[in-house]
């Protein structure tokens, strides 16, 4: 059973028909508005082809689904599948929040590698940008603006969410591990080495970026010395030998056996396979 008791001290709400093209190509926007809630309000819904952000601006809501409750503080976003049965009311008299309702293309997808991510629906979300971005497909809604454009702001919405959990692993900021890689690759330097500059032990390090980016650093610092070799190798003139010291790898033996290795054939024998392509 439905329940719907938009009880607000102030309430805005625009709803959309989507096109054919937009249901067929985009994410598209149901209805979006901005609630300021009194103590009664109340949703428990299900069975609906949608799903529902809502961003709390101020006070704090309730959310349960999946036979847990979740508390929707300031500043998070909750990520609502409206087809299972849920329900969300207000923690405190004055819950301020903003909400999307939309469906299209890989919306499921999305659902369910964000909720994975956080294994919770509901996260905190520290991009500056998102708030205004709720803002932004109200106005969209409420004034027809093109439904590419709408598609669009819900996509960085999602992918803002997916990013923000990808920058912070357990601790460490792996891009910011990204970065000092692509700095000192050329560098002799190992998966201790990247551990200690962000002062964790090379265990923890190797497990928290595994478990986060879907591969151990060894393999990833790997595979970017091999990237910036092949780069040398279809650009230069360079010796395999000044090849490997520049790329980071402490013997040229090193070199042509890790890149024989993810390349299947040898650096020289790649060399030649790029030469002989057509200008």
């Amino acid at each position: 059973m439905n329940i719907l008791n938009e009880s607000c001290y102030k309430q805005t709400k625009y709803v959309r028909i989507a096109t054919e093209i937009a249901e067929k190509l985009y994410f598209y926007a149901q209805w979006a508005g901005h609630f300021t809630c009194k103590r009664d309000f109340y949703i428990k819904r299900n069975n609906m082809k949608s799903y529902l952000l809502i961003y709390t601006v101020n006070g704090s809501g309730i959310l349960n689904c999946d036979n847990s409750s979740y508390k929707m503080k300031k500043n998070s976003i909750a990520f609502i599948d409206c087809r299972q049965t849920h329900e969300y009311f207000p923690a405190d008299d004055g819950w301020d929040f903003k909400f999307i309702h939309f469906y299209g293309r890989q919306s499921r997808e999305y659902y369910e590698l964000i909720t994975m991510l956080y294994n919770s629906p509901v996260f905190l979300c520290d991009g500056p940008e998102t708030e205004s971005y709720f803002d932004k497909i109200c106005d969209d809604v409420k004034n027809l603006k093109p439904e590419e454009q709408t598609s669009l702001t819900i996509y960085k919405i999602l992918i803002g969410i997916i990013a923000q959990k990808r920058r912070t692993a357990d601790g460490f900021v792996v891009s910011a591990v990204m970065d000092y890689i692509s700095e000192h690759y050329s560098e002799n330097i190992n998966v201790s080495d990247i551990a200690k500059a962000f002062n964790f032990s090379r265990s923890y390090f190797t497990a928290a970026f595994s478990r986060k980016y879907g591969r151990s650093p060894y393999v990833y610092l790997s595979e970017y010395r091999i990237s910036a070799a092949k780069e040398l190798l279809s650009s230069t003139n360079l010796s395999v030998e000044e090849i490997a010291y520049k790329c980071g790898f402490n013997s040229t033996s090193a070199f042509i056996r890790t890149f024989g290795q993810k390349e299947n054939v040898t650096p020289l024998a790649y060399r030649k396979n790029m030469q002989s392509l057509p200008v």
